[in-house]
């Protein structure tokens, strides 16, 4: 099941989300994918986030299990001047290749067309082949590069699917 946790106003997802995205994001396989600089994201930094998502039009969306445990979760940013971008997805390493991240990716696909926004962005670093796999048979294209902008001089693939 997937649902839009608001950390910024409801303590519970605050406390559901903190730990299960610090998780996700710093494991080994993740954080080379989810950011430029290699260095690890440290509670502090994610709390703030968590906490000021709404003023910066940043939404989190989680994909629970039967169980209640967060299986990945998605991160977007929505404003009518830039559009509406998928930030980041981070998916648990037992539950990748099962359709949680393809899920994930389709949910804020429908959410952006429920928001009247006509295209969503998404940018991925170049060697991060399971993402660009699932962005291409989800109908993304890619639109543009940018080059060398990650610790060890990846580039970037900028993709856009019009919805």
């Amino acid at each position: 099941m997937i649902r839009q946790l608001i950390p910024a106003v409801n303590e519970t997802d605050y406390h559901i989300l903190l730990p299960a995205y610090l998780e996700l994001i710093n494991s080994p396989e993740a954080l080379k994918y989810l950011s430029y600089t290699g260095i690890p994201f440290t509670q502090e930094m994610v709390s703030s986030w968590l906490k000021t998502h709404l003023d910066a039009g940043i939404d989190y969306y989680a994909d629970f299990s039967e169980d209640r445990r967060i299986q990945g979760i998605v991160v977007t940013k929505s404003n009518s001047l830039s559009g509406f971008e998928l930030l980041g997805l981070a998916v648990r390493a037992i539950n990748r290749e099962r359709g949680v991240g393809k899920g994930l990716v389709r949910y804020v696909m429908n959410r952006a067309v429920e928001s009247g926004f006509a295209s969503v962005d998404v940018t991925v670093f170049a060697d991060n082949i399971p993402m660009l796999r699932l962005l291409l048979g989800q109908g993304f294209i890619p639109v543009s590069m940018t080059y060398h902008v990650r610790f060890d001089g990846a580039d970037a693939v900028n993709f856009k699917l019009y919805v």
